[in-house]
């Protein structure tokens, strides 16, 4: 679900709240809000990366678990015997 989803139906949910149960899902929010640290604002890079992402799975650019663990592998191989020869 996305949060557009899960916004249209909380609010579509809210008008069919009594009032006692309205008070209490405001007040969860607020002890929601309270509770969780401040987070700042996605950078221009971190969105464009994150929009970069959703059209790679979009268009089927992915890999599998064992694809990354073999890359991580080689990649830590590489540094390693790089770092070996300095």
């Amino acid at each position: 679900m996305t949060r557009t989803e899960a916004i249209a139906k909380i609010n579509a949910r809210l008008s069919s709240l009594a009032d006692d149960q309205v008070l209490t899902v405001a007040d969860m929010l607020d002890e929601l809000t309270a509770t969780v640290p401040g987070l700042r604002a996605l950078t221009t890079r971190e969105l464009s990366l994150i929009e970069k992402s959703k059209a790679d799975y979009r268009d089927g650019r992915t890999s599998s678990l064992d694809d990354s663990e073999a890359y991580v592998e080689s990649e830590l191989a590489r540094r390693r015997a790089a770092h070996s020869k300095a």
